[in-house]
């Protein structure tokens, strides 16, 4: 089996490399960008037309569009952990963490790519 790198686990990588190098606010913003961009895609896989389509019209995502396409994967996909690792995203991205607290939230960023990866690569075994 092909594993192929999404757009998550790129960020995560960068994030990752720069929490070692000690930019502990590029690592957030970059932990935070993983799941946006995860959610983000898998509104369009799983088709949420109500929510794409608001977006569309506004020309981008804002926080209530994402709360609303976490919520429905949420319910979709009966994984109710995808609303705790959204709010590690939201904690990551509006506080400042050591970086001993950023590495253990990052922890649920990448349980979330790793779901996101298991849902998406799952179409290309």
């Amino acid at each position: 089996m092909i594993r192929v790198l999404t757009v998550p686990d790129v960020l995560v990588l960068n994030a990752d490399e720069l929490l070692s190098r000690g930019d502990v606010v590029q690592a957030s913003e970059k932990y935070y960008k993983a799941v946006e961009e995860g959610i983000k895609l898998l509104a369009r896989k799983y088709e949420l037309n109500d929510i794409l389509s608001r977006v569309k019209e506004k020309g981008f995502w804002d926080v209530k569009d994402l709360d609303d396409a976490v919520y429905e994967l949420s319910k979709m996909l009966n994984k109710k952990e995808i609303i705790e690792y959204w709010e590690s995203a939201i904690l990551i991205i509006n506080t400042s963490l050591y970086p001993e607290d950023l590495r253990e939230e990052a922890k649920k960023v990448k349980e979330f790519v790793s779901l996101f990866d298991e849902i998406t690569n799952r179409d290309v075994d």
